[in-house]
Formats: structure tokens, sequence, C-alpha cells
């Protein structure tokens, strides 16, 4: 990484902080060894200490301090929220990326049913609406058949007819923030124009860039400009510092969740994988990752083919995306919808992976009882031998050496052991 203007903004930054507060001796320690390693052209600096050190502390007065843009990523949603609040408090200018379902949409319900129905229908519809009309369009579960839409509505006719016209044409299959409204939505301008300070769960750094593109592609296929593009999160990344607080959490990030109800061609999703996928009991190994990958592999089924998985899902998880899109209109059904966006999110992992040399993915198949229905679900993740491998997979291979520099703090060693030797699934 190059980013020498970032890196000065940091090295000012941790001069600021030693002047400015009063630190413990750990924390001066710690402080001193991000400056050495600065100093050594590092550019991914990891600090393993006990919870109770002072590591959170110390990094939130370096994002205090920065001048630079600092993207401030923490385990959950309510993690960051706590984070933005503090640096609110503090002046700064700081922006939280949240869920898309915990915003406010612009898309009302007129734009979103167009003309399919007729001037009294639309009104009837609206009088039942309630919280629907500013609920996020762009989330696949405002689309469930009891959710504050369509379980509003007493006639079945009509419901039904509002349920047509939800699914059929509806712009957001073909990917985010598709509608005219949504250059005003809160969370393009985020995207668009990121605060010095962003506070964000490790998931949304994750999908960051697919929704980027994903927004860019939706727009483009209904012949209009996107309101953002990948462009902009490539200015956002650059000379930034990039911050992973509790970092020893960070590898279940890259764990994805799909609907294995959801059909593929003749057969379920999880009929097309039940030859490569491994029991429940083995779930705790997938997500648990302050292991070493050889020990891991070989408390796993020996006959399991990780390679096999992986090559799958190169060869034909595009089909099935395909397929699946158009199965949404067909079948009606959120579960599609939603297991479409998941399994698009996989697929760009999966790219990442190829350019970041995993090969090797492992797919682990769980029960989720639902209305009193076992629904399968299928869990994906990679078997990541080293640490820019991971950072890779994170960050995207594209853009992984834009930000300046990378401060991750851990509880315990997962990060680092990474580094050193590979840790895995």
């Amino acid at each position: 990484m190059s980013c020498e203007r970032g890196k000065e903004a940091l090295f000012d930054a941790l001069d600021a902080v030693e002047e400015k507060y009063d630190l413990r001796e750990l924390q001066h320690k710690m402080l001193e060894d991000i400056r050495d390693r600065l100093a050594e052209c590092d550019s991914v600096i990891v600090l393993t200490e006990r919870s109770g050190s002072g590591k959170t502390w110390l990094l939130e007065r370096i994002t205090r301090e920065c001048r630079e843009r600092v993207f401030y990523s923490v385990p959950s949603p309510d993690l960051a929220e706590r984070e933005y609040k503090k640096f609110k408090e503090w002046e700064l200018s700081v922006d939280l990326w949240r869920r898309v379902e915990d915003y406010k949409c612009r898309v009302k319900l007129r734009e979103l049913l167009g003309d399919e129905l007729d001037p009294q229908e639309l009104l009837e519809v609206m009088e039942h609406a309630g919280s629907a009309q500013d609920e996020p369009k762009c989330y696949p579960w405002f689309y469930r058949t009891e959710g504050s839409l369509l379980g509003s509505l007493e006639d079945e006719e009509l419901r039904e007819k509002v349920r047509r016209v939800l699914y059929e044409g509806n712009p957001f299959t073909k990917g985010f923030a598709p509608w005219d409204s949504c250059e005003n939505c809160e969370i393009i301008r985020q995207l668009r124009e990121p605060a010095r300070v962003v506070c964000l769960s490790f998931k949304k750094l994750l999908s960051a860039p697919f929704l980027y593109a994903s927004h860019r592609r939706a727009r483009e296929a209904s012949g209009k400009e996107p309101f953002v593009s990948e462009k902009d999160w490539e200015e956002a990344l650059k000379d930034s510092i990039v911050i992973l607080d509790d970092a020893h959490v960070l590898p279940g990030a890259l764990v994805v969740e799909v609907e294995g109800y959801v059909k593929v061609g003749s057969r379920t999703l999880v009929g097309e994988l039940k030859d490569l996928a491994l029991d429940q009991s083995h779930l705790w190994r997938v997500v648990d990752w302050n292991q070493d990958v050889r020990r891991v592999k070989k408390a796993l089924e020996e006959k399991t083919k990780f390679r096999e998985v992986y090559d799958r899902l190169t060869y034909e998880l595009e089909d099935w995306i395909e397929e699946l899109r158009g199965l949404v209109e067909e079948k009606r059904s959120a579960g599609y919808l939603h297991a479409k966006k998941n399994l698009s999110l996989l697929n760009e992992l999966i790219e990442r992976s190829e350019e970041a040399g995993i090969r090797e993915w492992v797919v682990v198949k769980s029960p989720r009882y639902r209305r009193k229905q076992q629904k399968p679900i299928l869990t994906f993740a990679p078997i990541v031998k080293n640490l820019e491998q991971l950072l890779k997979l994170l960050m995207g291979p594209e853009y992984v050496e834009l930000p300046a520099a990378y401060l991750a703090a851990e509880n315990r060693p997962t990060l680092s052991e990474l580094g050193r030797r590979g840790v895995g699934v």
C-alpha cells in the first residue's frame, strides 16, 4: 500500500493521542507498537491483548485525532451504533451505516406499485398500508405475505393483485435501490458522501462494494444512470484508516447463510449440495476460526471435498441466481427473494476468493423451524489460510490496497495467528 498521506495522518494522530491523553503503560506500549510497525512499512497491524486492556479506548482516540477518513468496524450493528453515539458526542463528522431495514424509505407505494392498480385500488391499499409507506423496499422481507403491506389487506382478491404487482417486473430483483426516489435515500447519500468517520459492522464492510455494484447494475438494467458506483467506494477508501475492533470474531463475518429449500432447476438447493454438505454438528467448527486449518480439517469428516464445494459454486452459482430471479416472480415468495440476495452476495465472495487464491469452501446444513416446519439452512464458509487472503475476501482484491492502514484489535490470537501460520474453518 502506497497511501503516504493516510499514513502521515495516522502518525500525526498517534502523536496527538500521546500528547493529549494520560495513557496507561499497556496503552502506551500498544501505541508504540503501532508506530514502530508503521515505520517498518507494515500496513496491517494487529494488537492482541486481553479484554479490558484499553485497546478500544486507544482506537477510539486515534479515530478522534485522525484527519483522514476512518472506517470504524465492529462485530455487530448494535456495537456500531454505540461507537457512533460516542463519536457524535465528540462532535465529529460521523455516519452510522445501519442495516437496510433500519432506514426510512423514500420510495412510496405509488412509485412501487406503478400503474398496475386503478386509482380506487391504490387508494384502498394506501389507506391500509400504515408503516409500509416508510419501510425499506430494498429489504426482501418487506414483501412477505404477512408483512405490513400485504398482511394489512383484507380483500383477498386485491391482496393477490398487489402481491403479483410486487413480484412481477419489480426492479429490485435486478439490484439495490433501483427507483428514482432512491436518489434522496439516506443510504445512497452515505455511500456517495461518507463522513470522516464511518461506524459499521464487519458484515456491512464486507457487503459495501456489493451494494455499490448492485445499485449500478439495477439502474443500468432500467436504462438509467446510477446514483453511486464502485468509483465512489474507491474514492472513499483511498488514504483511509480501517479499524477492526474485536477482530477475533471477524472471520465469522465471511459466513453466508442461504435458505436451502429454494429450488434451483429440478431440485432444491440443499438437494443439489446434499453430497457435499456437512451435518449441523460441524457448524460450530465453521464459525470458530481460532484453530489451525489442519487441525480443523482433521476434525471434520475426512471424505469432505472442500475443493469440490468451491468448484460447484464457481461453475453453477450464477446459473442458480438466474433461475431464482425467474422463480421469484413465479413463486411470489419473500424467501426466494431473500435467497437470491444472499446467493448474490455469496457469488461476490466466490469471485473474490478466486482472485485471493482461496480454493476451498465448506457448506453446512442445519434445520431452522418456521411455522412448525423444518426449513433447512445452508451455511457457506471459506477456508482461509493467511491474513492476506482474509483481507482480500473482506474488502475485495481490487480495493484492499486502497486504505493507508488496517488497525485490528483482538482479545485472543486469531488474526495474529492467521498472519503467522494460517487459520481457517
